[in-house]
């Protein structure tokens, strides 16, 4: 009897105790059911990050921008591609040419960030624009000697310099997320090892990847990118078999990243792409065509003139035009040593129409004048330049029926000039313009003629300071002053003074105007936003 109590106690424990653990169970089972559901509305309701990569401009355009779509995918962002883009601009009636085009765009396809740019064969200009707004955030350039190292060296570094400005972008308000990603593929060129000693691309240099549990973090670029992701036909650095193998490792976005080679480049060894200033590159145009209205003065003025045999002059307003012109061959193909090698010339041209007179008073007359150079002109880095030329400045009054203007002498300067200048930007849009030079005169006309100072010698300088401000990609509207001025040493023997020829010790000779011109550019690498 008593073994039968117990045992019925016993069962009446056990099962409560069992239907503790059942009701435990069942409660933990719950609440991870609802933390993964919780999980999968937070996934489901992360927006993906999508890049718009724009058909660059210029030769080797595809090469690159297979680069930049690849680094968009190895850090975890869907890349919308060129011919994508191009359709929806088409069915939105919109171009590619402002802030706003470019916005509609993303708000279509829901894209961050586009990537646009310039490429020639030796240099690439990308801008990265925010996809809510449209405008740009930042823009780097990349050089090196020939398109395939050009190609290797943007994807090495392309995440490390617009990664940041790609992180920091959004899509606008409103976007559509519905609409897939079309596959563009372009194979990568060049991975499989980079000639003349280059450092081997990234698929060469990285580790093997690993498959995340979750997307990460965008990387803002002020850190080491982790392993990207293992491809699926071995392991990074191996040698693709056939371009196929290329274009599906592009398709799926899992080739590696372009960071890696970056971070674990030897130290101390220099990177093919030169950092941008301030985001904006410099503006190095193969033609430059600027003509415009000038205001120019004049004033000759003797120098220890003790008998006042000489009358001094002035004309205090001449309306001048004037034409000035650059041109560098070689920079209508790529750069380097030659491209910064070009012609250079100006001609000034004084309208007929202006009269002038001595300062000691006298009838007026028709003043003539003209000036010019022409010569070689050199770029040096940084928008630094030299120039030699030979130039001449001629400036003559005109005698009229019954008028002797004689006491101001023709002036005819002919000369070699050498100097230097810089042409660069101050911002996107403004371009900053000094110039100096030394003039050797040869002659000088005829204040150096047998009844003036057969003996003189000359010499001169000029310099001047303007403004640029550039409207487009081919129109820039310049506004400046320049200063040319001629310092004559008469060498007066006494002789001549016993003969009863002129004397005084010198002359300064000054010329000086205030211009705006507006210039005609044709600059392959220029980006103007």
């Amino acid at each position: 009897m008593h073994v039968r109590e117990h045992r019925a106690a016993s069962c009446r424990v056990s099962c409560r105790g069992a239907g503790r653990r059942t009701v435990a169970t069942a409660i933990v089972l719950t609440a991870t059911l609802g933390i993964a559901a919780v999980g999968l509305r937070t996934a489901e309701a992360a927006p993906p990050r999508r890049v718009g990569v724009v058909k660059l401009a210029g030769p080797g355009e595809k090469a690159i921008r297979a680069w930049v779509m690849r680094a968009a995918k190895t850090n975890r962002y869907q890349v919308v591609g060129g011919e994508q883009i191009e359709k929806v601009a088409r069915k939105q009636r919109v171009g590619l040419d402002s802030d706003a085009s470019f916005e509609v765009i993303a708000r279509a396809l829901g894209i961050t960030a586009f990537v646009t740019g310039q490429v020639s064969r030796q240099r690439a200009t990308l801008t990265v624009r925010d996809g809510s707004g449209g405008a740009i955030v930042d823009t780097a350039t990349w050089a090196a000697p020939d398109p395939r190292r050009l190609a290797i060296s943007v994807g090495r570094t392309f995440w490390k310099r617009l990664g940041p400005a790609i992180t920091r972008s959004k899509a606008p308000s409103g976007a559509k997320l519905d609409v897939a990603p079309e596959n563009e593929t372009l194979a990568v060129e060049g991975e499989e090892g980079a000639p003349g000693g280059e450092a081997a691309p990234e698929e060469e240099s990285a580790p093997p990847p690993r498959v995340a549990a979750a997307p990460p973090a965008p990387r803002t670029g002020s850190r080491r990118q982790p392993p990207p992701e293992k491809s699926e036909d071995g392991e990074a650095g191996r040698e693709r078999q056939d371009g196929a193998d290329r274009a599906g490792d592009e398709d799926d976005g899992e080739g590696p990243g372009t960071e890696s080679t970056r971070t674990r480049r030897p130290a101390g060894k220099r990177s093919d792409a030169p950092a941008a200033t301030a985001g904006v590159e410099q503006l190095d145009e193969a033609l430059s065509v600027a003509i415009g209205p000038r205001y120019g003065l004049r004033s000759l003025s003797y120098v220890d003139d003790r008998y006042d045999m000489n009358s001094s002059y002035s004309l205090p307003r001449a309306p001048i035009v004037g034409v000035d012109a650059d041109f560098f061959p070689a920079a209508l193909s790529g750069r380097g040593v030659l491209a910064s090698v070009g012609v250079t010339g100006s001609f000034e041209y004084l309208l007929p129409f202006v009269k002038s007179r001595p300062f000691g008073g006298g009838p007026e007359s028709t003043t003539r004048g003209l000036a010019g150079s022409v010569g070689l002109k050199v770029r040096l880095p940084a928008g630094f330049y030299v120039t030699g030329a030979v130039g001449d400045r001629f400036y003559e009054l005109v005698d009229k029926p019954n008028v002797d203007p004689t006491d101001v002498p023709t002036a005819n300067y002919q000369f070699i000039r050498g100097g230097a200048g810089v042409r660069r930007r101050l911002s996107s849009n403004v371009m900053l313009m000094a110039h100096g030079a030394y003039l050797h005169c040869l002659k000088l006309g005829q204040i150096a003629g047998a009844s003036y100072y057969p003996h003189a010698k000359g010499a001169g300088f000029e310099a001047g300071l303007a403004f640029g401000f550039l409207i487009s990609s081919r129109f820039e509207v310049r506004g400046g002053v320049d200063v040319q001025r001629f310092g004559l040493a008469f060498n007066v023997r006494h002789d001549d003074f016993l003969n009863g020829a002129r004397t005084a010790g010198g002359a300064v000779d000054l010329y000086s105007e205030a211009w705006v011109a507006l210039a005609f550019l044709i600059a392959p690498d220029a980006r103007v936003p």
